[in-house]
């Protein structure tokens, strides 16, 4: 079945009767190359618009195609509910509402669904409308978004958002794609939620809420088994001095985050509400690259604070300008707190950038940082900066290890108290101190191992440590190593 040449499949309600459903069943292809299936409540009714429903294999909505259901009176949207294999969108799947109405639902269920360069949406249109918007739920083993693909919700009224909601195995966003919420009025924006064994963000693709009005800007919350984000954004911001509060952002990568080529996860706020919270749980979290953060700001001159960055996480390294930041222009800077497991490395690498943990506000307190519990610490060109004129801005570190390569510059600058928990002892040969807060990598290897010039290498044995896991002492070995040249072992 073909629809071209602005051809029309349309139902309407024009009073206080509900409008005719339409229920279409292909058994092989749909294609809406160039034409509209539509539903719709007109002006002065208060029936409601029908249910749009689409059964069957392929389905295809071109770049001039359309499948609409929108109200303009007091009766509701209809429903969109497209159940087939194969779903690509290059035109418009919407639900709409520019009055009292509620927007109808779009709910998707395919195996596949590919969003290249098209849109699935449901909006509040006018300033005028009092109705909310209708959620969007699309559920598919596989999802694909490329070419400025969208799948959003927003409201530019009193009428709230509607939330957005994915479900996939694997969920691929490129070619500045994005999944979000928004508001440019008073009502709130959704909820983004997406659940998904793997995903990968690139290209300038982003998952966002935001709010450029009064409302709330909405919850972003990602669980994932493996999160790998280039080049790509996940954010709540508030955009202006006018608008509402940011949202919070929520993320589970049960095995990895991988954060690269300038990729971020961030809050934001222009104005005196504080840049919502950031809470992560993973497996282990890779920063790489300039640009590349964790990062949560308040930018605004009315003393807003920023957020706080919460992270449960393995094994977490911060490379090459790779950063967690809290900073606020005028107000107080967030709290950073990394919560990290006992048998882990936190490691803070740089060349010409350096890997940074750092919370800063120039006229008030900044940010706590808090490291808790990784069997070491290792710096080899890295920064931990707490930074603020009033005080406050304390670092405690809890560690089995600090360890610092002797050939990188590597900063540890606090304004306010800083706590330095260590075991520091076994590592090296008479270099313990109750004061210590780095402990000399290259010292430690010169103590440690002899090297063989004739074949150019060295070894390192590690003495037992205070757990029982020679698999560990290994994996300090192998970071001592990694992080001091070769003339340390000379």
């Amino acid at each position: 079945m073909t629809l071209a040449g602005n051809s029309e499949i349309r139902t309407s309600s024009s009073s206080s009767g509900q409008g005719g459903s339409i229920d279409i069943s292909a058994r092989d292809a749909l294609n809406v190359a160039a034409g509209t299936i539509a539903s719709a409540a007109l002006a002065g009714s208060s029936g409601g618009a029908g249910t749009i429903r689409i059964r069957g294999n392929t389905m295809a909505v071109g770049a001039a195609g359309i499948v609409n259901s929108s109200t303009a009176g007091s009766g509701a949207a209809g429903k969109i509910d497209i159940g087939v294999t194969d779903l690509t969108v290059g035109g418009l799947v919407t639900t709409a509402t520019s009055a009292e109405g509620v927007a109808g639902q779009v709910l998707i269920n395919a195996q596949s669904l590919r969003v290249d360069g098209g849109t699935i949406r449901s909006d509040v249109l006018l300033e005028s409308a009092t109705g909310d918007g209708g959620s969007v739920s699309v559920v598919a083993p596989t999802i694909a978004l490329a070419n400025a693909g969208v799948i959003s919700s927003s409201t530019v009224s009193a009428g709230n958002a509607g939330s957005v909601s994915l479900e996939a195995d694997n969920l691929t966003m490129d070619g500045a794609s994005s999944v979000s919420s928004s508001t440019a009025g008073s009502g709130r924006a959704g909820t983004v939620s997406i659940q998904t064994a793997s995903m990968t963000l690139a290209g300038n693709s982003e998952i966002r809420t935001s709010s450029s009005a009064a409302g709330e800007a909405g919850l972003v919350s990602v669980h994932s088994q493996n999160l790998v984000m280039n080049n790509s954004a996940i954010s709540s911001n508030a955009e202006n001095a006018q608008s509402g509060t940011s949202g919070n952002v929520q993320i589970v990568a049960e095995n990895q985050l991988i954060i690269v080529d300038g990729a971020s996860i961030t809050t934001t706020s222009a104005n005196s509400s504080a840049a919502g919270a950031i809470a992560i749980d993973t497996g282990s979290l890779s920063l790489v690259g300039r640009n590349s953060q964790i990062a949560t700001e308040n930018n605004s001159k009315l003393s807003g604070a920023a957020g706080s960055i919460e992270i449960y996480s393995g094994s977490t390294s911060l490379s090459d300008g790779g950063t967690i930041t809290s900073n606020s222009a005028q107000g107080p800077a967030g709290d950073i707190i990394l919560h990290l497991r006992s048998d882990s490395l936190l490691i803070l690498r740089g060349r010409e950038d350096s890997g940074v943990l750092t919370t800063s506000s120039v006229p008030k307190t900044g940010g706590r940082i808090t490291i808790e519990t990784p069997l070491a610490i290792i710096s080899n060109g890295g920064s931990i900066l707490a930074l603020g004129e009033e005080g406050g801005a304390n670092v405690r570190i809890s560690t089995g290890y600090f360890i610092r390569s002797a050939d990188r510059l590597n900063l540890l600058s606090v304004n306010g108290v800083l706590t330095v928990n260590t075991i520091n002892n076994d590592v090296s040969n008479g270099i313990i101190s109750d004061n210590l807060q780095y402990v000399d990598a290259s010292r430690v290897l010169k103590a440690q191992c002899a090297s063989n010039r004739s074949r150019g290498s060295s070894t390192l044995q590690i003495k037992p440590l205070p757990i029982d896991s020679s698999s560990v002492s290994l994996r300090i070995s192998e970071a001592i190593l990694g992080v001091t040249r070769l003339y340390g072992c000379r």
